[in-house]
């Protein structure tokens, strides 16, 4: 009876089921635990390509105006594909997204349109590509995490330091801030202008 009480209790408490995943939890199905959390806004996270189910992926894409996180790490950039068409998103805060591929990278410009991006609040991209257009929409974010690891040990990405240093001037409440290999090389712009100063509980650069 403490047994099933409890079990009542949880299965009933739509908060416990707002963080989704592929995997099954205490044998329930993914359609069921999508259905337990009720009209909570949903945390989304997959690893590829163990997790590339087309079944969920059509789940997250049917929910995504309740997806408030979105967590996906994949083994090459072709992986993250499955999230090209997957819209509205009006709103996600939260976006991780990891490419291990260090030869191929994604263009995050999908999930940072005009509608989207001022609500992020947390972004971390390795090898995942941000242009200056969806840059320049980034604001009041509280982490900020833009890696890339490439075997050329150069930037991939078009933008300038003083391009991400603009996220910062609009994010006076960041607290993490991690960068590495993430704009031009010999880049001057920082020349053009100055920063107020930020207080970070963790730098990484």
């Amino acid at each position: 009876l403490v047994c099933r009480h409890w079990r009542t209790l949880c299965v009933s408490h739509s908060a416990l089921w707002s963080f989704v995943s592929p995997h099954p939890t205490g044998g329930l199905s993914f359609d069921t635990r999508l259905n337990l959390a009720a009209q909570r806004l949903l945390s989304f996270k997959f690893a590829f390509p163990r997790d590339n189910n087309v079944m969920e992926i059509s789940a997250m894409k049917r929910e995504s105006h309740r997806v408030r996180s979105l967590i996906a790490t994949a083994e090459n950039a072709h992986d993250l594909e499955v999230f090209h068409d997957i819209k509205p998103l009006p709103q996600l805060r939260v976006l991780k997204l990891g490419n291990l591929d260090t030869d191929s990278f994604w263009d995050a410009d999908q999930f940072l349109e005009e509608s989207v991006a001022p609500h992020i609040r947390v972004l971390w991209l390795v090898n995942v590509v941000l242009s200056q257009s969806s840059c320049h929409l980034l604001s009041n974010l509280t982490v900020l995490t833009l890696l890339t690891y490439c075997g050329t040990g150069t930037a991939v990405s078009s933008l300038t330091l003083r391009d991400i240093l603009s996220v910062l001037e609009r994010s006076p409440h960041l607290t993490s801030l991690k960068l590495r290999l993430y704009w031009t090389v010999d880049d001057r712009s920082i020349n053009d202008g100055s920063i107020s100063s930020i207080e970070l509980n963790h730098l990484d650069i």
